[in-house]
């Protein structure tokens, strides 16, 4: 995944940070039946919870893990922030470990 829209998206919107929680889940479905019949069905889902921060406020949105997807969610995240409420120590955790996309 090209990491450099978020990275944009932080300049454009004058955003102090922004996260992404990244969910991918695999479910695996074995059924039996009394006749020794067994199916099987695997479903792979995914999704991303999008975090940003601005002027000591938070926004939160959760879509699908498409890149288009998940502009929209920002976009939507930005408009929201203006109804929120100024938080003490709006920002994210301090990281013991950072790593560089760009």
């Amino acid at each position: 995944m090209d990491y450099t829209l978020f990275l944009d998206r932080l300049g454009e919107y004058g955003l102090d940070d922004l996260e992404l929680y990244i969910q991918v889940m695999d479910k695996n479905e074995i059924y039996f039946d009394h006749n020794n019949k067994v199916t099987y069905n695997k479903v792979r889902s995914n999704g991303v919870g999008i975090r940003i921060f601005k002027n000591s406020k938070t926004s939160f949105v959760y879509t699908s893990l498409n890149i288009d997807a998940m502009d929209r969610a920002i976009r939507i995240a930005v408009s929201n922030i203006s109804n929120q409420q100024k938080q003490n120590n709006c920002e994210l955790p301090a990281s013991t470990e950072k790593e560089e996309f760009r």
